[in-house]
């Protein structure tokens, strides 16, 4: 049995209104293991960088809209990237979670990348890197096994 004094001091106990508070994480719950949820506080900045960065690249390689004057507009979404990328570079990561979005973020970085890959990289999809691991050149390949890696210990 639970009881207080058994608790950590920073533990917390949900109560139905920290669940109906969490329903807007559903869909982040598909794409992250759920064991990594879990442990995913400590680099919440990390996340939320990630989120930010994704988005606006996102929206920076979507095509344009017809008969609107958008000179410059692609300016807009570079701040916002390299603010991402500065939160992202100074962090020290605490889950492998917060790892893996660094890993990404540097392979991501390290090249010009055909649209497919720069696809996988910001949908961190392992699954599109392991099918196509003999097209990448050698300092790719290290990169594909830390980022298994850190996935296996996230699912302990």
């Amino acid at each position: 049995m639970v009881t207080d004094s058994t608790l950590a001091p920073s533990a917390h106990i949900p109560t139905r209104r920290s669940f109906l508070a969490a329903a807007p994480v559903a869909a982040v719950a598909l794409a992250v293991p759920a064991a990594t949820l879990c442990a995913t506080s400590g680099d919440a900045h990390i996340i939320a960088a990630w989120d930010r960065r994704v988005a606006a690249y996102r929206s920076y390689n979507s095509p344009p809209v017809p008969d609107v004057d958008d000179d410059g507009a692609d300016a807009n979404f570079w701040p916002v990237i390299d603010q991402c990328d500065t939160v992202i570079h100074a962090a020290t990561a605490a889950t492998p979670l917060g790892v893996e979005i660094q890993i990404w973020v540097g392979l991501h970085n390290s090249a010009a990348w055909r649209s497919a890959e720069e696809n996988a990289f910001l949908a961190r999809d392992l699954a599109y890197m392991e099918q196509n691991e003999t097209s990448f050149d050698w300092d790719v390949l290290p990169v594909i096994a830390a980022i298994r890696s850190l996935r296996a210990m996230g699912s302990r």
